[in-house]
């Protein structure tokens, strides 16, 4: 199947391609704030190389986050475009199940948390006694500190993504049970490629974000 992933949950954009023809590439790069330019040349870039065109796609998967906002709708709005010129059924994975996903191939098979920035004090975690599926929840700080002992008393928790290093207090309130596996910081496109296949297609209008929280608009808009 030709497949192309998209990942823009984090400053870290990612693009996937891989082909029945025995092609499998990826590019990465680091976008401005709105900036969409550099995701749609690595997407053309990835096709050029495998020598196909978009109308040749059979399934678009997308990163839904959560996430940036900007990044999300961004990359969002790319995968839907893509899907309704060309017909093609796209899959929306999560950002934190992809998380877990890795720490599952890297073959931790206990307990394990997942975190991404959001704002200031904030952080996307998830949490998988098992398995890849995950509870996903915003957390403060003081949120997080009731949040952990109850889930992790007693026992190595493996952790990944870019919340455990982006907001410190995490790992400072997890304590010598958070144990780093050494996967992936962020999502990655070619792990949201993988964990396409087990999903169910939805059409483009059907592709739709997981934020988790309000914007920063609806957060400070009047009363």
């Amino acid at each position: 199947m030709n497949v192309l992933a998209i990942t823009t949950s984090t400053p870290t954009v990612g693009v996937w391609l891989r082909t029945d023809a025995g092609f499998a590439a990826g590019r990465t790069c680091m976008v401005a704030r709105g900036q969409a330019r550099p995701l749609t040349e690595a997407i053309w870039a990835l096709l050029a190389a495998a020598r196909l065109d978009a109308a040749d796609l059979q399934r678009i998967a997308c990163d839904i986050g959560p996430g940036s906002f900007t990044g999300l709708r961004m990359g969002l709005a790319t995968a839907r475009a893509l899907a309704w010129a060309h017909a093609v059924p796209c899959v929306g994975v999560g950002s934190l199940p992809t998380l877990v996903a890795a720490l599952r191939a890297a073959g931790w098979t206990g307990p394990c948390a997942v975190a991404l920035p959001a704002r200031t004090g904030v952080a996307y975690v998830g949490w998988s006694d098992a398995g890849i599926a995950c509870e996903e929840t915003l957390l403060t700080a003081d949120d997080f500190a009731g949040w952990w002992p109850h889930r992790a008393s007693g026992r190595a928790v493996a952790v990944a993504g870019s919340g455990w290093h982006a907001a410190g207090w995490l790992r400072a309130a997890a304590g010598p049970a958070a144990t780093d596996v050494g996967v992936a910081d962020a999502p990655v496109a070619r792990a949201i490629a993988e964990l396409a296949e087990s999903l169910p297609s939805l059409a483009a209008h059907d592709l739709l974000p997981r934020y988790l929280q309000d914007s920063h608009a609806e957060r400070h808009q009047p009363v």
